[in-house]
């Protein structure tokens, strides 16, 4: 259940694009404003534009959603990157870690934060080997071109010196090799050659 903190959504949230007004963007002084109230939460299960407290906020704001369990927890997570966020992090506290490989392989995400304070991890840590960064790319998902978190290598131009490998390293894969499963499942069935 989405516990929306603050009304008056007027006073801060996105009003083009999904983008959040320029004044209000890490802004303490929302917490003073007289058009804001922390006394009524707003109750919604919804993710979508009709509902902003489930987009990206960049201000002291928060939304909370309750989930019955793991699995509810990590669909209304999927819901929430893919209305605003995919390709970015997911943090998740936990002793089983399964369910940290699990979410990466289901969930649209470059990096899951396993017990460490998301908001610090995400941008990198001594501790967690993540380069050190302020803009955490996103992959495809996000619409980058980086899956990693910005830095200077992604400003680097590296000039490899290309030679041919001595034929004893070499070993070129066969088309069986290559393609045989998907060969024997599609095509041969068909009696069909791709493209044909």
């Amino acid at each position: 259940e989405a516990l929306d903190v603050f009304h008056g959504e007027e006073a801060f949230l996105p009003v083009d694009d999904d983008l959040a007004q320029g004044h209000q963007i890490g802004m303490d002084h929302l917490l003073e404003s007289p058009k804001l109230s922390v006394e009524t939460i707003q109750r919604s299960r919804i993710v979508g534009p009709a509902h902003p407290f489930s987009g990206e906020k960049l201000s002291p704001v928060l939304a909370l959603y309750r989930a019955a369990d793991f699995a509810a927890a990590a669909a209304l997570a999927e819901q929430l990157l893919r209305h605003q966020g995919a390709g970015h992090s997911i943090g998740l506290h936990t002793r089983d870690e399964k369910r940290a490989v699990e979410l990466g392989l289901a969930l649209p995400v470059c990096r899951v934060i396993v017990n460490q304070a998301h908001c610090f991890a995400t941008g990198g840590s001594f501790d967690n080997a993540l380069p050190f960064s302020l803009s955490m790319g996103c992959g495809t998902w996000g619409r980058n071109s980086i899956s990693d978190n910005l830095n200077y290598r992604h400003f680097l131009n590296i000039t490899r010196v290309v030679r041919p490998l001595a034929p004893e390293l070499v070993s070129e894969p066969t088309e069986e090799a290559l393609f045989g499963a998907y060969l024997r499942k599609y095509v041969r069935k068909s009696g069909r050659r791709p493209g044909a």
